[in-house]
């Protein structure tokens, strides 16, 4: 699955802008036709008309929309630039729990995307095994 980030704003330039991203998705189609391909609202104002209206100005490019919608808060910046994601640096804020319900957005139509299939595809391919401990280990004990 690919989920093409879409920053709302009240300009029709940026609808215009994602004409190169809809391209690359038909190109990579090509090569890959079952490609599923999810739009997600990002950087959304509450509150806004702009903001209300997003769902619907998305709708000229007929394809999917995910639920789950990010709104810009201050927090995310701040999560940035502290070097940290913003499930750590503000566990409790709006901005955690969409990433958190994007989480399991995604997770639930992955699952239902390899339910649906006769062959589910491994999620990664096998790692080759190093004697010792893992690079990580001496950092993280």
């Amino acid at each position: 699955m690919s989920i093409i980030p879409y920053h709302v704003s009240p300009s029709s330039l940026d609808i215009w802008s994602c004409k190169g991203t809809l391209e690359m998705i038909d190109t990579a189609r090509e090569e890959n036709p079952d490609l599923d391909v999810k739009l997600l609202i990002n950087r959304k104002i509450p509150g806004t008309r702009v903001g209300r209206e997003a769902r619907q100005s998305l709708g000229i490019f007929d394809m999917d929309i995910l639920d789950t919608e990010l709104c810009q808060r201050v927090a995310y910046i701040d999560a940035m630039t502290s070097g940290v994601s913003v499930m750590q640096y503000a566990p409790g804020s709006k901005a955690a729990g969409e990433i958190e319900d994007l989480c399991e957005e995604v997770t639930l139509l992955e699952a239902n995307q390899h339910s649906n299939n006769a062959e589910p595809e491994p999620l990664a391919a096998p790692q080759e095994t190093h004697p010792g401990n893992p690079f990580w280990s001496e950092r993280y004990s």
